[in-house]
Parts: C-alpha cells; structure tokens; sequence
C-alpha cells in the first residue's frame, strides 16, 4: 500500500475516532474536541517517553556489556565509551556558543562536507562536529584533521545529554538525515538550544509506522526551528507531522561535487567501450555474471569493482573462471591495457579507485542492486560525471532519489537484456546528459541554508 493511499485511511480513522453525538452545537462541539485532543496527547506523549526512559535505563547494564565487548575486539576506545556517557576531556577551545554539527554516520558525514566547509569560511561559529558511530567518527578525523573538534554523541540518557550539552555550551545543533532522539529534543527545548533537522529523510515505511505515533512523532519534529528534506518525496511525508519542513536540494549533492575535483586521467588503451560495474557484493556475484558479464564481455571491456574484496575477491574469481573467463586484478597490475588484455575482466580489488574508474568509463552499471535485501548504492557518482547508468531493480535505500531520476530519463532499470540498453547510442547519450542535469538540479544552494540558520 503507498504512503498515500494509508494516509487517506489514517485521517479518516482518526476523524471517525473524534467524532461525537449531534447534541451539542458545532462551536461546543469543536472546542471539546480541541480540548480532548490536547489531554490526550499531553497524557500519551508523557505516558511514552516515561516508558522510553524505563527501557532505556534498564538498557544500561546491555551497554556496560556491549561496549567492553567492543573495547576487547579494539572497536572502541576507553575515550569514545566515555564520551557515549556524557564524559569528556576539558577542551579550553570551547567557548560559548558553540554550534554542533551532528553526523550519526560514515554517510551523513560525507553529505555534511560540503556545508561544513561553507560554515567554516564565515567564521562565525567555533564548530563542532560529533557521531554516532565509530566509522563516522573516523572519517570525520581523517576529513576535518584537528581543524574541527570532534566527539562522539551521548547515548540518549538525560544525565549523559546535560553533561554533553554542558560541556559544549552550545546554543544551536544542526543534525543530519534522520537521528531522532526524544530524551535529547526535550532537554534542548528545555534548556533553550535551537535545533535544525538538514537533509531529513523519512522512508515510507518509517512514515507508516511513524503514524500509530502520531502525537509523539508530531511534538518531537516541532521542536525543531527548521526541517530541510533529503528530498521531494521525504518532504511529503515529513510534512504529515510538521508543516515546516522545506526542501531546498541536498547537501549531499553539493559533497559529492567536490570529491571528483581529483580525478586521475586514466587511459585503458581500449578498442572496445569500457562497462564498470561498481559496489559488487559477494550475494550477487551470480546474478552479474549471468545478466550482465556473460552477455557482454566479448563486445565490451569490463572492470568489476567489488564492495568488500576481502569477502568476495575469492568467489568472483572462481565464478569466472568456472564460466571460461579471464580475470586480472587491479592490485597486482595497477590500471588494465585492455589493447595488451582484451576480454580479460579487471577486478578492482581496492578502496578509493571508484571514481577514477567510473570517469574513465563509458558505461556504468551500479551493484547492490541485483538481489534484495541490499537495497543499491550510490548512483550520484557517476551522474556527476555525466556517465549513463544501469541499476538493478532493487534499491529500495535509494527508491526515492532513482525513482526520480526515472522520471527525468537519468537512468536505466535492468528489466531486460543488458545489450538492448548498451546498443542504442542515442539513447545512452540523452540519459547520460539528464543525469548531470538532475544532479546539478538538485545540489543546495549553501548560502540559502546558512542563511536560515544564521537569522
């Protein structure tokens, strides 16, 4: 069922539920309601979150466990458990009114780049960035360097968010995508602290199941002064639970832009047009060598860019081999001559080479989508790059940003055979060029964004 069709029968559930006996007037009748509504919600609002604070408090024992697992296998640090609980190093750079940048993961705080930067160049603000994650804590070091300072979230316990919020004396918190905590919104509504929610996103099975909570999920998203959506389709659903959501590009666009300044120049010597498959996982290796390798491999040249070559190096190679084809890897032989190594499959069997590769490439076909349950990747790499692309039919992690450049006739659906799409040259060509202008379409505008938050 759509989003759409469940929330014309939520309104009417709820408004047959509110529905009273004729017997009063309209204006009695509307006033009681009015006031019945606000018991209600008051009543179901503070009934939850006193059941969330039970949950989460009986949880600390599973923490306490949890974490010095984590410390055992060197996932964690003695420092980064501390800062989960509200406990931190005297820092004499932090002022007052600090602004916080918060980034729950490795993704979200690629998508904030961009924006950091451009908050960096008013020198305004003394920043600071902080997440949820250890993977994104790292990339903000390796990013930021010691510019920036950096911490990791505090767990959502009210005694851990005041010595947080105490020890970064910050005025207002910038938060992006999705990272919703109630104990965490409440103590800054409480304490004054301004709050704005950047590329907000909200799936329409969250949006769902959001709904049976609609109360608390409408107070929580009100707190904030402005909610910026990830894109179009989330700022319909956010919109459910606060009118004030905007959309205004993402932030994330404006990220990736920047990562492709350096690009190395990378010449295959190919006679043939060059196919790169990118994010291959080790799930879907069969349904690429069935669909996509075995049907093309004699008439293009092929590189295979793997998600996790640790995992999957292995079988890839069997696989092929198994199917009569030859392979070569990338860390062995750095970047193929297909002139000297015609239809021999290049498997790149490293970090960091997807978008010299995709650049070098006439064809891309993005992985993680052949199979279910992985849900697609990344498809803005090579837009940027005005490159045609080819997914598969499921990607639900990026249903809405696809779905839309399906709309614009920026990319292509594997539903049929793969030589189909790669023969019709006119056709590669048009998408190629709608994908960078969806792209560019698409990418935020800093200043509009700083602005709203700077009045």
């Amino acid at each position: 069922m759509s989003f759409k069709l469940f929330l014309i029968k939520f309104k009417l559930l709820r408004f047959e539920q509110l529905q009273s006996p004729n017997t009063m007037s309209e204006k009695e009748n509307t006033t009681i309601l009015i006031i019945i509504q606000k018991i209600y919600t008051v009543f179901i609002i503070t009934l939850l979150l006193t059941i969330y604070n039970i949950l989460i408090h009986l949880s600390l024992i599973y923490f306490v466990f949890y974490f010095k697992k984590r410390l055992k296998k060197n996932k964690e640090t003695k420092e980064t458990i501390s800062q989960r609980f509200g406990i931190y190093k005297t820092n004499k750079n932090l002022k007052k009114d600090n602004i916080i940048i918060h980034c729950p993961s490795l993704g979200e705080t690629n998508g904030a780049i961009s924006f950091v930067r451009e908050l960096e160049k008013q020198n305004k603000h003394n920043i600071i960035i902080t997440n949820t994650t250890l993977t994104g804590h790292n990339q903000s070091k390796k990013i930021f360097k010691n510019q920036l300072n950096q911490l990791m979230f505090p767990i959502d316990l009210p005694i851990s968010i005041l010595l947080f919020l105490i020890h970064t004396k910050s005025k207002k918190i910038i938060i992006f995508e999705s990272d919703i905590w109630p104990n965490f919104i409440l103590i800054c509504k409480v304490l004054n602290i301004k709050l704005y929610l950047i590329n907000g996103r909200m799936s329409t099975k969250s949006a769902k199941s959001y709904c049976y909570l609609y109360r608390v999920w409408q107070f929580l998203l009100n707190q904030f002064e402005i909610i910026l959506a990830y894109s179009p389709k989330d700022m319909q659903r956010i919109k459910f639970f606060n009118k004030k959501v905007q959309y205004l590009g993402n932030t994330k666009y404006n990220s990736l832009a920047q990562e492709v300044v350096n690009i190395k120049n990378i010449n295959f010597k190919s006679s043939k047009k060059i196919l790169t498959c990118v994010s291959i996982h080790n799930s879907e290796l069969d349904e690429l060598i069935k669909k996509i390798i075995i049907p093309t491999h004699k008439n293009y040249n092929i590189n295979i860019i793997l998600r996790h070559p640790y995992l999957s190096l292995n079988n890839c190679v069997n696989i092929l081999k198994t199917n009569n084809i030859q392979c070569r890897l990338h860390s062995q032989k750095l970047y193929p001559d297909f002139s000297a190594e015609e239809n021999i499959i290049n498997i790149v069997d490293v970090f960091g080479e997807v978008t010299n590769y995709i650049n070098a490439s006439d064809f891309i076909f993005v992985g993680g989508s052949l199979v279910p349950k992985i849900g697609g990747h990344n498809v803005l790499e090579a837009a940027i790059l005005e490159k045609p692309i080819i997914t598969g039919k499921y990607y639900e992690n990026w249903e809405d940003i696809i779905n839309q450049m399906k709309d614009a006739k920026a990319i292509f659906i594997l539903d049929k055979d793969i030589n189909i799409i790669l023969e019709n040259e006119r056709n590669l060509n048009e998408y190629a060029k709608n994908a960078k202008e969806f792209f560019q379409k698409n990418t935020n505008n800093l200043e509009n964004i700083l602005d709203l938050i700077n009045d």
